[in-house]
C-alpha cells in the first residue's frame, strides 16, 4: 500500500517514481498483527506479513530521532521486530520529530512530512527523492509552519488518519493561520 501511495504522490508532483522492479522485497515478519487486531478481540484472524521494500543505497541515509538523540543508518530499527509492535521498526516508531537525510548529498529537496503512524512505511520511499523532516502532531507541540521555514522545506505532505487529524486538538499545531 505504501508503494502505491508513493507512486501516486510522484505522479501528482510530476516526478518519476522508482519502478517496483528496482526494489527487493524483504519479508521481515510473517506474524504481524496490527493495532486494530490487538484491540478487536478477533484472535482467529491469521497474521499478516510485513515487508520492507529495499532499494540500492537505502542504507546511505542517516535517521535521527530528535526526541532521544538516537541515530540509525537507514530507515529501520530492527529491534522492534522482536516486539509486539513490529510496525514501529519503520522509522523507529512514534516520535515527535525525526529527520532522514541522504549522506553526502547536500542539494536535495527537503520535505516536511506531517504524519501519524500511517506515514511510517511511506517515509523510505519519499527519502529516495527528498531529505525528510518528519513530525507527528500527537507529540510535536511546536509550530509545523515554523519548522518548515527553519529547515528550508520545499514541500509539505500531510499523511494522517483524517478522523484523528480533524477530531483532535492537533490541527492548530500546523501553525498556518
Amino acid at each position: 500500500g505504501a508503494y502505491l501511495a508513493y507512486v501516486e504522490l510522484m505522479k501528482l508532483w510530476g516526478m518519476e517514481a522508482l519502478p517496483e522492479s528496482e526494489f527487493t522485497v524483504e519479508v521481515v515478519s510473517d506474524t504481524f498483527y496490527g493495532t486494530a487486531w490487538r484491540n478487536a478481540g478477533m484472535k482467529w484472524i491469521e497474521p499478516d506479513t510485513m515487508e520492507y521494500y529495499r532499494y540500492e543505497g537505502d542504507e546511505d541515509f542517516t535517521m535521527t530521532v530528535h526526541d532521544d538523540g538516537s541515530v540509525f543508518e537507514g530507515f529501520y530499527d530492527r529491534s522492534y521486530l522482536e516486539k509486539t509492535d513490529k510496525y514501529s521498526s519503520f522509522i523507529s516508531g512514534n516520535h515527535a520529530y525525526v529527520t532522514i537525510e541522504k549522506n553526502g548529498d547536500e542539494n536535495r529537496e527537503r520535505l516536511l512530512l506531517v504524519k501519524d503512524s500511517f506515514g511510517h512505511s511511506l517515509a523510505p520511499f519519499l527519502a529516495y527523492h527528498f531529505d525528510l523532516e518528519i513530525i507527528d502532531l500527537r507529540y510535536y507541540k511546536a509550530s509545523a509552519a515554523a519548522l518548515a521555514l527553519e529547515t528550508g522545506c520545499d514541500r509539505v505532505l500531510i499523511i494522517n488518519n483524517m478522523d484523528s487529524l480533524t477530531g483532535a486538538a492537533t490541527l492548530g499545531l500546523l501553525g498556518m493561520e
